[in-house]
């Protein structure tokens, strides 16, 4: 009878923990609905070695194959949650709940929209989802290893920008925006005391953007470090610029999203406080102020 899943995922940091998000949805809905015992689930991230997630979550496992059954459900093109739809609940899921040993997930999407039946409703999904994004933040997640500068994040409006991930998305190297597209959205909403940018765009330029646009009322604060994708063999120096990115989206009494493509923001989006911390996100080329952070949980997938 199967005891473990493993979650793998060989795209980034944001990605992955989309999916590890997914593989936690799937081990409650077999826990409940199936087994009546509790599953063990870990990581088996190809590409990402964070140096902060807790041993006690990563797979150290030698996966023997008469064992072990292998779903595969990136996003390569093809929606991936396709593939996961034909195997929730068919004979071969069936098959491995009561043979297999392990059951490892290659996956890096939001599988909600799936899960939604005659046994779970969307209310139940949508809960289930905080709940996972909270356990991994709180539990997977080695923060007193993690350096942390000191900060009153109150005050602040965080906004988020990446240029290049649409590109990255779509191999289209006719799609690469300037700042100026990105920052034109700010123009209607109010802007708080002290601005942070964070982005895949040098922190000074950005700030020369904003400044531009918008005069120096605004105290932008630096943000320092080194700007890098979070997947491959990256520095500590590098990680340690990723976790204070998310310590500050987490934060902040108002954060701006002006990026619908990237999956890194989604880490800590949900365990913002409505209506404490305000968030805008742009859809659809406007910059709307969420009250429902559950519409925000994949672009694969809305509720």
């Amino acid at each position: 009878m199967l005891e473990e899943i493993v979650q793998s995922c060989c795209t980034g940091f944001g990605d992955c923990v989309v999916g590890y998000v997914s593989a936690y949805l799937l081990k409650k809905q077999l826990e409940r609905l199936y087994l009546k015992k509790e599953l063990k689930l870990t990581i088996a991230w190809d590409y990402v070695k964070c140096p902060y997630i807790n041993p006690e979550h990563i797979s150290n496992i030698y996966y023997k194959r008469h064992k072990t059954s292998l779903i595969k459900c990136l996003y390569y093109g093809n929606d991936g949650t396709l593939a996961f739809a034909q195997y929730y609940k068919s004979h071969k899921m069936l098959y491995d709940l009561n043979h297999k040993k392990y059951l490892k997930i290659m996956i890096n999407q939001y599988i909600g929209k799936c899960l939604i039946d005659e046994t779970t409703t969307r209310e139940d999904v949508k809960n289930l989802t905080y709940e996972a994004y909270k356990y991994f933040w709180n539990n997977v997640i080695v923060h007193h290893l993690i350096p942390q500068i000191p900060r009153t994040y109150d005050p602040i409006m965080t906004i988020y920008v990446r240029i290049g991930d649409q590109y990255l998305c779509e191999k289209n190297p006719n799609i690469q925006p300037p700042l100026e597209n990105c920052f034109q959205y700010l123009k209607n909403i109010h802007h708080l005391p002290y601005v942070s940018l964070i982005g895949d765009a040098n922190n000074q330029i950005m700030c020369d953007v904003y400044q531009k646009m918008y005069g120096t009322a605004n105290t932008i604060i630096p943000i320092l470090g080194p700007i890098s994708h979070s997947c491959g063999h990256i520095s500590i120096e590098q990680w340690n610029k990723i976790f204070a990115d998310l310590y500050q989206i987490l934060h902040s009494k108002s954060v701006v999203i002006l990026s619908n493509w990237s999956n890194f923001v989604r880490i800590v989006l949900f365990l913002k406080q409505i209506p404490d911390q305000t968030i805008y996100f742009l859809k659809n080329n406007t910059l709307e102020l969420i009250e429902d952070t559950s519409v925000l949980f994949a672009k694969h997938y809305q509720f």
